[in-house]
């Protein structure tokens, strides 16, 4: 604890100043106190994440930490940088994680759409799109580019078999499956 009248640094305990005899204030012990509570879990922490607990070694301690930090980075890179479909204003997403398939679930009526904006995350180093349209049999029924900027208008039709395939021009990789359907037909066939 720092003296306010004479700016000696005293133990964080201490009741008065060992050089000036200042008296500290109830304020004053209680912010030392807090501080030390809070220096006390910063190193506490800091011990967890360095390995501290378990070596002295600062090249072990520098080399974990580097590596946790790049594995949090990778982790995150890689959840980001995937074409995905997110809810939109029109229609819920549901994703299967088993087959890596998404449904697109449009809640207005079948007379009053036809299309539907779908709304993409497109990762930056998209260049351009390609949208194909297949039946139930996998057969190709259209398929066209676009610009990852641009607006993606998908057909609704009433064949639920038939599906888009969403990917990036360059690494087909990255693609998706996407079903579309009614509302409505969901609650018809339950």
């Amino acid at each position: 604890m720092k003296c306010s009248n004479c700016g000696k640094k005293n133990m964080s305990k201490a009741n008065f100043c060992k050089k000036c005899g200042f008296v500290f204030s109830d304020k004053e012990q209680k912010d030392s106190k807090d501080t030390l509570i809070l220096l006390k879990g910063t190193k506490k922490f800091y011990e967890v994440i360095t390995l501290k607990f378990i070596t002295d070694s600062v090249l072990i301690q520098t080399i974990y930490t580097i590596t946790i930090l790049l594995i949090g980075v990778g982790i995150l890179s890689l959840k980001e940088n995937k074409i995905r479909i997110e809810d939109g204003k029109n229609y819920t997403v549901q994703y299967n994680t088993e087959i890596k398939e998404y449904y697109m679930i449009i809640q207005s009526n079948k007379e009053s759409t036809e299309t539907i904006d779908a709304n993409l995350f497109i990762p930056n180093n998209v260049e351009a799109l390609k949208i194909a349209y297949y039946d139930e049999n996998d057969k190709l029924i259209a398929e066209e580019e676009h610009s990852p900027k641009g607006k993606i208008t998908l057909s609704i039709n009433q064949n639920h078999n038939n599906y888009y395939q969403i990917s990036d021009t360059k690494n087909q990789k990255d693609s998706i499956k996407v079903f579309v359907y009614y509302q409505s037909d969901i609650e018809e066939q339950s």
